[in-house]
């Protein structure tokens, strides 16, 4: 059976957002293109969406976001859109979903606008489809949070979560403000010694996905 890597986006569930360049060109080739990202997705999803982890790599992005309730505050925000689909969606003709999706084509658009422009460039920047997995479980949040912020780890560009300065990781062991949903990713992990918690499972995930490596190495060694 086919996995369906574009699930709807309901208010209040838990996804795995991410893509990708097309031909995996690379996507941020300074230090402000990254800032520039970061600010866009706050820009056009800070109202409607809960981000909980992310991770900005050379070619790619992973998202761990929940869709926030559509009450009075979202639907205001919507107003403020001010384009075809946040109008029909306020007249009860689009879903939510169709919104966001929207929203998102917006945020691509934007990007690759500024990114052209910037490298005398043209043409799409990203694939076409967006992938979105939702996350039912709290061990499935937790695995994608962790598996987000392990990414720098996997493709060998960092050594240790920390080192990794465009990734979410680095907010949650601060004090200072941050546009992630830091509270609320940390009682994920426990109501009680949640930092520790948070960590430890990062720690826990990073020694599993080792072992993991060293056996498919093993598996593909052949025989003596």
């Amino acid at each position: 059976m086919r996995f369906n890597y574009w699930q709807t986006l309901t208010e209040e569930c838990y996804y795995h957002i991410y893509n990708r360049t097309i031909n995996s060109e690379a996507l941020f080739k300074d230090y402000s293109d990254r800032h520039y990202f970061l600010k866009q997705w706050e820009s056009y999803f800070g109202n409607y969406l809960n981000t909980y982890a992310y991770c900005l790599m050379s070619n790619h992005f992973h998202f761990i976001i929940q869709v926030k309730i559509v009450n009075k505050t979202f639907l205001e925000s919507v107003k403020n859109e001010n384009t075809v689909t946040s109008m029909a969606f306020l007249n009860n003709e689009k879903d939510v979903n169709a919104f966001l999706e929207d929203q998102f084509k917006r945020f691509f658009s934007s990007l690759a606008h500024t990114f052209n422009k910037k490298y005398n460039r043209t043409g799409s920047l990203f694939q076409k489809r967006f992938k979105r997995i939702e996350l039912v479980t709290l061990t499935q949040i937790l695995n994608k949070i962790c598996y987000t912020h392990h990414n720098p780890l996997h493709h060998n560009v960092a050594y240790f979560y920390e080192a990794w300065e465009f990734s979410s990781y680095n907010a949650y062991l601060s004090i200072k403000p941050t546009k992630i949903s830091r509270l609320e990713g940390l009682q994920l992990f426990d109501e009680h010694s949640r930092l520790e918690n948070f960590i430890h499972y990062h720690k826990e995930f990073h020694i599993y996905w080792v072992l993991d490596q060293k056996w498919k190495n093993f598996n593909t060694e052949g025989d003596f």
